[in-house]
């Protein structure tokens, strides 16, 4: 995987006042979020007008599972649309059982 120039660009923006770990972590979820090799500006969910946040209140590895589970919300999404609603050959494209797709559907409540 590779930054691009703009998510570059982007985290050169803020300040991160000497925490590495913030950058870290907002980096590691840019690579689970970003759909190929090429890390983009969005993948890091952050908004350009807002820094980072640097308050130890807001724990970052939250943000991090949350962004886990949104991408795996929109992949289920996007591998059901790709086979037109056919839920085992999604669940076959997802590398996961039928029945576990059946449970992923109503744990993030997903409309059939």
């Amino acid at each position: 995987m590779y930054l691009s120039g703009e998510a570059l660009s982007l985290l050169m923006k803020f300040h991160w006042h000497g925490n590495v770990r913030e950058l870290e972590n907002v980096i590691e979820r840019g690579v689970l979020v970003s759909p190929g090799l090429e890390i983009l500006p969005e993948s890091f969910l952050i908004d350009e007008e807002i820094p980072v946040p640097s308050s130890p209140s807001i724990p970052l590895s939250i943000s991090r599972d949350e962004a886990v589970l949104k991408v795996e919300k929109d992949q289920i999404i996007d591998a059901i649309k790709r086979h037109k609603g056919n839920k085992s050959l999604a669940a076959r494209s997802l590398g996961i059982a039928r029945a576990s797709l059946y449970n992923k559907i109503k744990r993030y409540q997903i409309d059939r």
